[in-house]
C-alpha cells in the first residue's frame, strides 16, 4: 500500500504531493525506488526545504492523505 500526502511546506507554505510506501507490482524483482521509502527525505518544489515523514512535526503539515491500494 502507498500513501499520497498533500503537504504544506513548513518553510514557504507551498502545497505539494508526496507519495510514500510500496505498491504491489507485477515486476517484484525490481528494487523499491528510494523516493518511496518512508525514511527518504523529500524537498519542497518551490523553496527546496527538506522534509521527512519521520520529522517530529510532519503531521502538522499534512493537509490530506490518499491511500492507494
Amino acid at each position: 500500500m502507498a500513501q499520497q500526502y498533500m503537504i504544506e511546506c513548513s518553510k514557504c507554505g507551498k502545497m505539494f504531493n508526496v507519495r510514500k510506501g510500496v505498491l504491489m507490482s507485477w515486476d517484484f524483482m525490481k528494487p523499491i525506488p528510494k523516493e518511496l521509502l518512508e525514511e527518504s527525505p523529500f524537498h519542497c518544489p518551490r523553496c527546496g526545504h527538506t522534509m521527512s515523514v519521520r520529522d517530529e512535526d510532519f503531521r502538522d503539515h499534512v493537509k490530506g492523505v490518499l491511500c492507494i491500494d
